[in-house]
């Protein structure tokens, strides 16, 4: 019996090994605000969802707690209970994309829900759940020619116990290509939604920046270093140096457009400051890819 466990935990671990998790920049680039439960539910759906293709077709997807406590190493506490609530508040959740319209070279602002619907089993001890058209664009529906994504392995933020790491980890896999990641603190602040609970650039740096750094060196396949780039004396950007470890097989796999589009530029950034922006990327990423590890 013992040996028959441990021959299913590492089918089980095999299994899951296999899994990913795939996320256009957009998403990863938006705002919005989740818990750690809602957020692994979002995982747990896209790395399975999209397996058996029930993602792309926007099928009711659900969630066996029993699984779900096990992938998330969760202890067996009321976890139905909370993924339940967690279930409510998830669809009453919204996330804000800012985006530069081609057409009318003007800065929008859409706003749109997560979920259609949401529903759950006591029987079954089952939730499930269906993501709306517009969220299915940005995690099954992806189209590598017309769309920039990032796809990683699910092990990699299964054992994470902060929402801020797992969005960390997101944006340094997806800024992995060139080894460097420079971020406004006030984009962290506006995005994570911290604008409330951490007022102070000071805690922004060590309750969400440097926690979610030791957790993602500590859990996943990237470990990463932070330096607090000043303006006289106060902090205005985090510049992330990043390299991956070999602790997981398949790195995040960092899939571009060819040619930069203007639809990529930043809000409220010209055609000449977008243009100038893409040319020190790419002349960036040349210099680091010529640097010995």
């Amino acid at each position: 019996m013992i040996f028959y466990r441990h021959l299913m935990n590492r089918l089980n671990v095999e299994c899951m090994d296999k899994l990913t998790v795939v996320k256009t920049h957009r998403l990863i680039e938006s705002a919005y605000s989740l818990s750690l439960l809602e957020q692994q539910m979002i995982l747990f759906s896209i790395a399975h969802g999209r397996e058996n293709d029930e993602l792309l077709n926007g099928k009711i997807f659900t969630i066996k707690v029993s699984d779900f406590i096990k992938q998330f190493k969760l202890k067996n506490n009321n976890v139905y209970a909370q993924l339940k609530e967690a279930a409510q508040t998830f669809f009453n959740r919204r996330v804000r994309v800012v985006e530069n319209n081609e057409t009318t070279k003007k800065t929008e602002v859409i706003e749109y829900r997560w979920l259609q619907l949401h529903s759950y089993n006591d029987g079954d001890a089952t939730i499930s759940i269906q993501f709306t058209n517009e969220v299915l664009k940005h995690i099954a529906r992806v189209d590598g020619k017309l769309q920039k994504y990032t796809e990683y392995g699910f092990l990699n933020v299964t054992g994470m116990k902060s929402p801020y790491s797992v969005r960390l980890y997101e944006l340094l896999a997806k800024n992995s290509f060139t080894g460097k990641y420079l971020v406004d603190v006030d984009w962290i602040r506006e995005n994570f939604d911290l604008q409330d609970k951490y007022p102070r650039i000071r805690d922004i740096t060590t309750h969400v920046i440097k926690r979610s750094l030791d957790e993602i060196k500590e859990k996943s396949d990237i470990d990463a270093t932070v330096e607090l780039i000043r303006a006289g004396r106060v902090v205005t950007q985090y510049l992330f140096t990043i390299r991956f470890i070999d602790r997981m097989k398949n790195p995040p796999a960092v899939v571009v457009k060819k040619q930069a589009s203007l639809f990529d530029a930043r809000p409220g950034e010209s055609e000449a400051e977008f243009n100038r922006r893409i040319r020190a990327e790419q002349k960036l990423a040349r210099k680091l890819a010529k640097v010995p590890q």
